[in-house]
């Protein structure tokens, strides 16, 4: 009697050798060697570099800036009547 991993192992009996192009390997290695050759332009890569160190330089710029001092944050808690510190039992 038959299991079910012999009649599994019976489909591989049927499968058959097939002939690849003579040229397959060719092109295989063709494409492999124009992939390795896609890579940016040296222009192309100082622009993005000096872009990105532009912001970044934008980005400290603006958040030294924008830090509030704390008189601003003071005169913010006594606009809003805010408690001035954490004590919540007085």
């Amino acid at each position: 009697m038959e299991t079910k991993n012999d009649i599994n192992l019976n489909w591989l009996d049927q499968i058959q050798k097939v002939d690849a192009s003579p040229f397959l390997l060719t092109r295989i290695e063709q494409r492999i060697a124009n992939k390795r050759s896609n890579k940016l332009s040296k222009p192309l890569t100082w622009s993005l570099g000096f872009s990105f160190i532009v912001l970044l330089v934008i980005n400290t710029i603006i958040i030294t800036q924008v830090r509030s001092t704390p008189s601003e944050d003071a005169n913010l808690v006594v606009a809003l009547k805010l408690m001035p510190d954490n004590n919540l039992y007085k």
